[in-house]
């Protein structure tokens, strides 16, 4: 091998994009310590949650099924140690859940997070 070799440096190149309608779509979620805690759908859940105050309706909005819904909160809550929900107790109207300081803080980042990115321009 020759003590001669040199490596190029990296240089950028600008190509036009030639393929219509081509478009980039990335998923992004959070975890803690590599262990996942939601996703882009899990955010959407807890706005759901937030907006009907019932996990069942939430769940049927986004066309989940109730377990698949619980089972998503209550694993996310056992990963941050934390909950994400509030029961409230009652008869009609007053029974419902809620979304708890920590889970109304995880949506709010979530969605700011989200439209952050929706609206980074990239550069080519």
């Amino acid at each position: 091998m020759s003590s001669d070799v040199r490596f190029a440096a990296a240089s950028v190149q600008h190509v036009p994009l030639c393929i219509d309608g081509l478009a980039i779509r990335t998923k992004f979620w959070f975890e803690i310590d590599g262990r996942f805690v939601v996703g882009e759908h899990g955010l959407d859940l807890l706005a759901a949650i937030d907006r009907t105050g019932s996990i069942a309706q939430a769940a049927r909005s986004l066309g989940w099924s109730y377990r698949h819904a619980w089972g998503y909160v209550k694993q996310a809550e056992a990963t941050l140690g934390r909950r994400l929900l509030v029961s409230r107790a009652g008869r009609g109207a007053a029974k419902g859940t809620q979304l708890s300081e920590q889970g109304i803080a995880l949506l709010r980042f979530g969605l700011e997070y989200r439209e952050r990115r929706a609206n980074k321009p990239i550069s080519w």
